[in-house]
């Protein structure tokens, strides 16, 4: 996903959707739909989220929605969600119109996020040797939004590191990918960050 850099306070996310996303440091209706285990969107009804819900962005995680406001961005002025992830208070533009088309959806239950955890230890994982292919795929399986699919690339990209190691490209992917899914496990199991990237751990070995 192409990035538009405006300045070093925000970043603009330039896709179909247009502005997927504002990131900003700390300082409209949307279609609910209920989740499976990996995240993947089911059926769904429309709904508007509200301050206080917990909600998941496919390229950032879970995280909690502070606030609704009006921002005027390459001239145009639109609402956008102020998107708080618990992992080092970072604050996420996003435009509400366009929660469907990013892939934006409530947050794993309790009892979702113990199946996921259940099910990673028989996951298989890939094993591409063509690295931009392995690189290309692994970012769709981010971008999807489902959590299965992002424990795939974590446990592949862990293997491979134990293996061959991996590229600056590739590091980067693991840690973001661990803390897309590490920061879900935090808001639906009530976890520290610790906690949850140590149960984590455990359900890949």
């Amino acid at each position: 996903m192409p990035l538009l850099m405006l300045s070093l306070w925000f970043i603009i996310y330039t896709s179909d959707c247009m502005l997927a996303g504002a990131v900003t440091p700390r300082g409209g209706g949307v279609r609910r739909g209920k989740t499976g285990i990996g995240g993947a969107k089911g059926k769904r009804v429309f709904a508007m989220f509200n301050i206080g819900d917990r909600i998941s962005h496919p390229m950032h995680g879970a995280g909690v929605i502070d606030g609704i406001e009006e921002r005027k961005i390459n001239g145009t002025t639109r609402r956008y969600y102020v998107f708080r992830l618990p992992a080092g208070g970072m604050l996420v533009m996003i435009p509400v119109d366009n929660c469907e088309c990013i892939g934006v959806r409530p947050i794993i239950s309790a009892s979702e996020a113990d199946r996921l955890l259940e099910s990673l230890s028989g996951l298989e994982i890939d094993a591409t040797q063509n690295w931009n292919r392995r690189y290309r795929e692994n970012m769709l399986r981010i971008r999807s939004g489902n959590l299965l699919e992002v424990a795939r690339v974590i446990k592949s990209l862990m293997a491979r590191e134990l293996e061959k190691g991996l590229s600056t490209g590739e590091r980067k992917m693991l840690r973001s990918a661990k803390q897309i899914l590490i920061s879900e496990l935090v808001l639906s199991k009530s976890l520290t960050y610790g906690e949850a990237e140590e149960r984590l751990n455990i359900a890949l070995s």
